[in-house]
């Protein structure tokens, strides 16, 4: 693994200076990596991902992967151990995934594998994370033909081990969501297509974020002119009972989809307000273009099968070719057999005499037959072969006898063209057509017409509410800056104070922070004593996180040294300057901050003015 890249210009982590708990991060490799290389190279190849595979089935046979009961629904996965599905990706990301990138370093999967990241094409999944591991992966392996691409995954891409508060910062605070890791790479050059993996488990636009990610392809795929979304396909025919997707409509579905975070449904919400009428059309489109493929691909194996049927019978026929004379008994057992056509066989040599007879000369029908497993008959006719009329015992022509019926019966179809179009004449027939294509034209207007009225509604209704939500920012944002404006002139008040303050002012002062200090350690030891209980219970549905034990008890340990150090100071009988000096350092400390603070505010509200 190559040397990590420093993060000199902290400015990239959202902040002015080095936060001082940096090096304290048990994730801080990860940290520097992630805002050290483009959101678009979080990518991994295609042997990359096929170790990645490797390493998941060996933790599932061993038995490393637990299945979890989902706390929403208090079932576990029926799925798990299915080796054609196999567990879902929450239970691999907690078992394969965040043990083996936290030992190394904290970063994703992907920036673990290539710490530089990843040059060149790639083309970016979205995905469940109910879905089965080895149905994501087969579906995705089969798409993946092109050895020079990679592939940007989420649950690879970013990483997984970081605390939510870091992680919110990581996938961005824009609500246009122009600065998350998902519409980084999706605005690349680089992106190749966008591939749409669906599963047995659940619909994908019931997770929110699948929503955002195709719509923004969308735009991209409009804005390029050519095909970029594609929909995975398996390489397996699906288990009679495995019905993936949902019943709700398409519209249902996009409106209960839902988020992990807060903050990132407001966020999606916003971001695709107006557009769920074109999410729905091309979520069906998507579906009609799949069964679309199928179907065609379905076709082209049948083909291939009739043409194997078809030249082995021309080899066993001697090329399809039946011999010129033709006897009537001969016929009827080819008909007999393909199509089981009920056929006269009392009617003798004269019958096939007044079938096959004209004035001058008969025409020969050579006729090649291929039966399918299905029990369907095909016939193909060749072009027609003149042959000598037959003649009767005085040596004269047979009289011509119309049974174009008769021959209809014998073979059992009807002519090649509808007898309404045989009765038309070439002007009645263009004309015919004229008028269906204007049908058609006048169909697709009026069709077009109601989609762009429905656009302009919709586009009218998403400015409407963009500006009211621009206002009442505009609002909030004048409320907050009053406020700051008077809390650093209190601040400021509160230094200057403090160089004329008198020795008991100055003991109050630190007799009235060490109760403040007193206080909040008492909050936090109930919270640390509840989070105690809450673990020893084992409820999984109210379990807490390992990371929001750790920091309870961590800031608990800071709030106690500062408790004990203004103790000290009221106990040790300090002189007026010490202590002077010492709520100078403090209150200056406090007035730093703040103003990082309200700096950071600013930068935020300029990007998302």
């Amino acid at each position: 693994m190559s040397e990590v890249v420093e993060v000199d210009d902290y400015q990239a982590l959202k902040c002015s200076a080095k936060p001082a708990f940096f090096d304290e991060l048990p994730y801080e490799k990860g940290l520097r990596m992630h805002y050290a290389v483009p959101a678009r190279k979080w990518c991994v190849t295609r042997r990359g991902f096929l170790e990645f595979l490797t390493a998941v089935k060996d933790a599932h046979q061993a038995g490393r992967i637990e299945n979890k009961i989902n706390p929403r629904t208090q079932l576990a996965n029926p799925h798990h151990d299915d080796p054609m599905i196999g567990p879902n990706m929450h239970s691999v990301n907690g078992a394969v995934i965040k043990p083996r990138t936290q030992e190394a370093g904290g970063m994703s999967w992907a920036l673990m594998l290539s710490p530089e990241g990843l040059d060149g094409d790639f083309f970016f999944v979205t995905h469940s994370w109910k879905e089965g591991v080895y149905e994501f992966s087969r579906k995705v392996v089969n798409h993946w033909q092109r050895q020079d691409l990679s592939m940007w995954c989420c649950f690879l891409a970013n990483p997984q081990t970081w605390d939510r508060e870091e992680l919110n910062k990581l996938l961005g605070e824009r609500f246009d969501l122009s600065d998350s890791p998902f519409m980084l790479a999706l605005s690349a050059s680089q992106l190749h297509s966008f591939v749409v993996v669906p599963n047995v488990t659940e619909s994908l636009y019931c997770r929110l974020w699948c929503v955002a990610e195709l719509w923004k392809a969308m735009e991209v795929e409009k804005q390029r002119g050519s095909p970029l979304i594609f929909v995975a396909k398996d390489t397996v025919k699906k288990a009679p009972d495995a019905k993936g997707g949902t019943k709700d409509s398409i519209s249902t579905m996009i409106q209960h989809a839902t988020c992990s975070d807060e903050n990132d449904e407001q966020r999606i919400r916003a971001y695709i307000q107006g557009n769920e009428h074109h999410l729905q059309e091309e979520i069906k489109n998507l579906a009609v273009k799949a069964k679309k493929r199928e179907k065609m691909e379905k076709e082209d194996k049948t083909k291939k099968s009739r043409s194997s049927r078809k030249e082995k019978h021309r080899a066993n026929k001697g090329h399809g070719k039946l011999e010129s004379a033709c006897t009537l008994d001969r016929l009827e057992a080819q008909l007999a057999e393909i199509s089981s056509s009920s056929f006269d066989a009392s009617r003798g040599e004269e019958s096939e005499r007044a079938a096959f007879s004209d004035s001058g000369v008969i025409h020969e029908v050579r006729m090649m037959t291929v039966v399918e497993h299905h029990e369907e008959v095909h016939v193909m006719r060749e072009e027609p072969v003149a042959r000598q009329a037959p003649l009767a015992m005085d040596g004269a022509p047979i009289a011509r006898v119309d049974t174009s019926e008769e021959e209809r019966k014998v073979f059992g179809r009807q002519s090649l063209a509808p007898r309404r179009r045989q009765e038309m004449s070439p002007a009645e027939e263009e004309k015919r057509m004229f008028q269906e294509r204007l049908h058609d034209l006048r169909m697709q207007t009026e069709s077009q017409r109601h989609a762009d009225d429905e656009t302009e509604r919709l586009l009218f209704a998403k400015i409407q509410l963009l500006s009211q939500q621009l206002s009442d920012r505009r609002q909030s944002i004048e409320v907050r800056h009053h406020k700051e404006t008077e809390k650093e002139a209190n601040l400021r008040r509160q230094i200057q104070a403090l160089e004329s303050a008198t020795i008991e002012e100055l003991h109050m002062e630190i007799l009235l922070r060490k109760e403040a200090a007193e206080v909040r350690e008492k909050r936090l030891e109930e919270e640390a004593e509840r989070l105690k209980t809450l673990r020893d219970k084992g409820d999984p549905s109210n379990m807490p996180e390992k990371d929001e034990v750790a920091e309870c008890l961590a800031s608990l340990a800071q709030r106690r040294i500062s408790r004990k150090q203004l103790e000290s100071l009221l106990e040790s009988g300090e002189g007026e300057e010490v202590l002077r000096q010492y709520l100078g350092v403090v209150k200056h400390a406090e007035f730093d901050d703040f103003m990082n603070e309200v700096k950071l505010h600013r930068q935020s509200d300029e990007a998302t003015e």
